[in-house]
């Protein structure tokens, strides 16, 4: 059973993704657009999209589980948070990895990925809390109507993203 899953491994995250979409209304514009772009590169299997999921996915996980405590307290937030963790876990397997990865190969070429070199752990973590922290001040910016501060952060934002982002892409492929 468990192996069957893990070969068809997109799916669950896929239906997991849309579950935790169906049921939250207090998601904001920008969270939502990094949903969006996570639903979409599960359906595009290629390594730029296992970058995409890997960076974006966290984000909306963490503005899940920050809202949670303003919510009335029940089953539903309870099973969107879980739902949402799963998704987040499976995400991070080396098989949904995999998947992603070997859709960029060549015909009868298998490709495997590498676990990252333990040198690049923490810059690499160190560089998603930034672009995160970047993205979710951004958001909170223009939620509160301060657009030129938004602006400006979504700039800095946007240039750390164009900075750091083929690094973090070289790490999928790996």
């Amino acid at each position: 059973m468990i192996q069957r899953l893990l070969t068809h491994i997109a799916w669950p995250v896929r239906v997991l993704w849309i579950f935790v979409a169906l049921f939250q209304q207090s998601f904001s514009v920008g969270i939502w657009i990094l949903w969006t772009v996570v639903a979409i590169a599960t359906w595009i299997l290629h390594p730029i999209s296992l970058t995409a999921i890997r960076m974006s996915s966290p984000v909306v996980f963490i503005a899940l589980i920050t809202q949670l405590p303003n919510e009335e307290f029940g089953v539903l937030p309870v099973a969107i948070a879980t739902a949402a963790l799963v998704a987040l876990l499976l995400i991070y397997t080396s098989d949904f990895g995999m998947l992603q990865v070997q859709a960029g190969a060549y015909g009868n070429e298998r490709r495997y990925l590498l676990r990252i070199p333990v040198s690049l752990v923490l810059p690499s973590l160190i560089t998603w809390v930034v672009l995160s922290a970047l993205f979710v001040l951004a958001d909170n910016l223009f939620a509160s109507s301060l657009w030129v501060g938004g602006l400006v952060v979504t700039f800095l934002a946007a240039a750390a993203i164009w900075k750091f982002a083929p690094q973090l892409h070289r790490l999928s492929l790996r």
